[in-house]
Protein backbone atom coordinates (compact mmCIF):
# COMPACT_ATOMS: atom_id res chain seq x y z
CA UNK A 1 0.00 0.00 0.00
CA UNK A 2 1.57 3.12 -0.65
CA UNK A 3 0.50 6.34 1.26
CA UNK A 4 1.51 9.85 -0.14
CA UNK A 5 3.38 11.80 3.10
CA UNK A 6 1.57 15.04 2.56
CA UNK A 7 -1.43 13.17 3.78
CA UNK A 8 -0.02 12.82 7.25
CA UNK A 9 0.84 16.62 7.36
CA UNK A 10 -2.05 17.50 6.19
CA UNK A 11 -3.91 15.66 8.41
CA UNK A 12 -1.61 15.69 11.45
CA UNK A 13 0.82 18.21 10.97
CA UNK A 14 3.86 15.59 10.71
CA UNK A 15 5.47 12.63 11.24
CA UNK A 16 5.84 13.26 15.04
CA UNK A 17 2.69 14.38 15.40
CA UNK A 18 0.94 11.36 13.90
CA UNK A 19 3.15 9.49 16.33
CA UNK A 20 1.54 11.58 19.32
CA UNK A 21 -2.10 11.11 17.82
CA UNK A 22 -1.18 6.99 18.02
CA UNK A 23 0.34 7.34 21.49
CA UNK A 24 -2.67 9.64 22.53
CA UNK A 25 -5.26 7.04 21.10
CA UNK A 26 -3.30 3.84 22.95
CA UNK A 27 -2.82 5.40 25.99
CA UNK A 28 -6.78 6.25 26.39
CA UNK A 29 -8.09 3.10 25.34
CA UNK A 30 -5.41 1.44 27.96
CA UNK A 31 -7.09 4.45 30.75
CA UNK A 32 -10.26 2.85 29.54
CA UNK A 33 -9.59 -0.52 30.01
CA UNK A 34 -8.17 0.35 33.64
CA UNK A 35 -11.54 2.48 34.72
CA UNK A 36 -13.65 -0.26 33.72
CA UNK A 37 -12.12 -3.36 35.26
CA UNK A 38 -10.14 -1.62 38.30
CA UNK A 39 -13.91 -0.10 40.07
CA UNK A 40 -13.20 -1.17 43.61
CA UNK A 41 -13.83 -4.32 45.08
CA UNK A 42 -16.39 -5.44 47.58
CA UNK A 43 -14.44 -8.59 48.78
CA UNK A 44 -11.22 -10.11 48.45
CA UNK A 45 -12.33 -13.02 45.43
CA UNK A 46 -13.27 -9.61 43.80
CA UNK A 47 -10.40 -7.64 43.90
CA UNK A 48 -8.17 -10.97 42.83
CA UNK A 49 -10.88 -11.37 39.84
CA UNK A 50 -10.51 -7.76 38.87
CA UNK A 51 -6.54 -7.77 38.79
CA UNK A 52 -6.71 -10.53 36.55
CA UNK A 53 -8.84 -9.53 34.32
CA UNK A 54 -6.78 -5.79 34.42
CA UNK A 55 -3.43 -7.92 33.55
CA UNK A 56 -5.27 -9.96 31.08
CA UNK A 57 -6.53 -6.97 28.97
CA UNK A 58 -3.30 -5.06 28.81
CA UNK A 59 -1.02 -8.39 27.55
CA UNK A 60 -4.14 -8.80 24.96
CA UNK A 61 -3.20 -5.00 24.05
CA UNK A 62 0.82 -5.24 24.11
CA UNK A 63 0.17 -8.19 21.40
CA UNK A 64 -3.03 -6.23 19.12
CA UNK A 65 -0.51 -3.65 18.72
CA UNK A 66 3.07 -4.56 19.12
CA UNK A 67 4.79 -2.14 16.82
CA UNK A 68 3.38 0.88 18.93
CA UNK A 69 4.24 -1.03 22.45
CA UNK A 70 7.84 -1.85 21.04
CA UNK A 71 8.12 1.85 19.99
CA UNK A 72 6.44 3.28 23.33
CA UNK A 73 8.59 0.67 25.44
CA UNK A 74 11.90 1.62 23.48
CA UNK A 75 10.96 5.42 23.75
CA UNK A 76 10.67 5.42 27.59
CA UNK A 77 13.95 3.56 27.80
CA UNK A 78 15.92 5.88 25.74
CA UNK A 79 14.06 9.27 27.43
CA UNK A 80 15.55 7.38 30.64
CA UNK A 81 13.23 9.41 32.80
CA UNK A 82 12.98 12.32 30.50
CA UNK A 83 10.28 11.09 28.67
CA UNK A 84 11.39 13.36 25.60
CA UNK A 85 9.36 11.69 22.77
CA UNK A 86 6.05 11.90 25.00
CA UNK A 87 4.04 14.79 24.91
CA UNK A 88 3.73 15.71 29.10
CA UNK A 89 0.05 15.88 28.61
CA UNK A 90 -0.89 12.99 26.77
CA UNK A 91 1.47 11.05 29.40
CA UNK A 92 0.02 12.39 32.43
CA UNK A 93 -3.72 12.07 30.99
CA UNK A 94 -3.36 8.46 30.13
CA UNK A 95 -0.66 6.65 30.79
CA UNK A 96 0.28 8.02 34.59
CA UNK A 97 -3.73 8.02 35.08
CA UNK A 98 -3.67 4.25 34.38
CA UNK A 99 -0.85 3.72 36.85
CA UNK A 100 -2.32 5.55 39.61
CA UNK A 101 -5.80 3.76 38.94
CA UNK A 102 -4.22 0.41 39.65
CA UNK A 103 -2.68 1.77 42.51
CA UNK A 104 -5.92 3.68 43.98
CA UNK A 105 -7.01 -0.04 43.66
CA UNK A 106 -4.50 -1.48 45.51
CA UNK A 107 -4.65 0.78 48.05
CA UNK A 108 -8.64 1.16 48.29
CA UNK A 109 -8.05 -3.24 48.95
CA UNK A 110 -5.73 -1.87 51.57
CA UNK A 111 -8.03 -0.04 52.99
CA UNK A 112 -10.82 -2.21 53.73
CA UNK A 113 -8.42 -5.10 55.01
CA UNK A 114 -8.16 -7.50 52.29
CA UNK A 115 -4.31 -6.53 51.78
CA UNK A 116 -1.97 -6.23 54.89
CA UNK A 117 -1.97 -2.64 55.73
CA UNK A 118 2.21 -2.47 55.39
CA UNK A 119 2.16 -2.99 51.68
CA UNK A 120 2.82 0.10 49.65
CA UNK A 121 0.41 0.25 46.84
CA UNK A 122 2.81 2.66 44.16
CA UNK A 123 5.34 -0.84 44.41
CA UNK A 124 2.92 -3.39 43.93
CA UNK A 125 1.55 -1.66 40.97
CA UNK A 126 5.43 -0.90 39.79
CA UNK A 127 5.85 -4.64 40.30
CA UNK A 128 2.63 -5.53 37.75
CA UNK A 129 3.37 -3.28 35.30
CA UNK A 130 6.84 -4.41 35.54
CA UNK A 131 5.67 -7.99 35.20
CA UNK A 132 3.84 -7.13 31.74
CA UNK A 133 6.26 -5.28 29.88
CA UNK A 134 9.00 -7.42 31.00
CA UNK A 135 6.51 -11.07 30.00
CA UNK A 136 5.70 -9.29 27.11
CA UNK A 137 8.79 -7.73 25.95
CA UNK A 138 10.68 -11.23 26.73
CA UNK A 139 7.72 -13.47 24.68
CA UNK A 140 9.55 -14.03 21.62
CA UNK A 141 12.20 -15.35 23.44
CA UNK A 142 9.55 -17.78 25.68
CA UNK A 143 8.45 -18.67 22.07
CA UNK A 144 11.37 -19.54 20.33
CA UNK A 145 13.13 -21.46 23.00
CA UNK A 146 9.97 -23.10 24.79
CA UNK A 147 7.57 -22.95 22.49
CA UNK A 148 5.42 -20.71 24.82
CA UNK A 149 3.28 -17.65 23.97
CA UNK A 150 1.49 -15.07 25.45
CA UNK A 151 -0.71 -14.67 22.34
CA UNK A 152 -1.84 -18.65 23.80
CA UNK A 153 -4.74 -17.59 25.87
CA UNK A 154 -4.41 -20.88 27.82
CA UNK A 155 -0.75 -19.90 28.73
CA UNK A 156 -1.37 -15.95 29.12
CA UNK A 157 -4.45 -17.33 32.04
CA UNK A 158 -2.01 -19.72 33.46
CA UNK A 159 0.40 -16.66 33.66
CA UNK A 160 -1.23 -14.29 34.55
CA UNK A 161 -2.81 -16.43 37.36
CA UNK A 162 0.55 -17.21 38.64
CA UNK A 163 1.61 -13.14 38.17
CA UNK A 164 -1.49 -12.78 40.38
CA UNK A 165 -0.48 -15.32 43.41
CA UNK A 166 3.08 -14.32 43.01
CA UNK A 167 1.93 -10.45 43.49
CA UNK A 168 -0.96 -11.00 46.77
CA UNK A 169 1.74 -14.09 47.94
CA UNK A 170 1.72 -12.98 51.74
CA UNK A 171 -0.27 -10.06 51.38
CA UNK A 172 -3.21 -10.69 52.07
CA UNK A 173 -4.83 -9.09 55.57
CA UNK A 174 -4.81 -12.45 58.12
CA UNK A 175 -7.91 -11.64 59.39
CA UNK A 176 -10.29 -11.71 56.07
CA UNK A 177 -10.83 -14.81 54.11
CA UNK A 178 -8.71 -16.31 52.00
CA UNK A 179 -9.72 -16.63 47.97
CA UNK A 180 -9.76 -20.54 47.24
CA UNK A 181 -7.09 -20.93 44.71
CA UNK A 182 -8.02 -22.31 41.08
CA UNK A 183 -7.41 -25.30 40.24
Amino acid sequence: MALNVSLISYHFGGKEKLYHACLEQFGRARLATAQRVLQFAKSREEFVVRLEMFVSEFLAAHFEDKDLVQIIHRDCMMAAGKMENFPQEIFRDTFLKVFTTLSDFIADARGKGFLRGDLDSMIMASMVFGAITNGAQKDPISKKFFNLTLEDPSYRERWVRQLIQLVTLGSFNAAAPTPRSPS
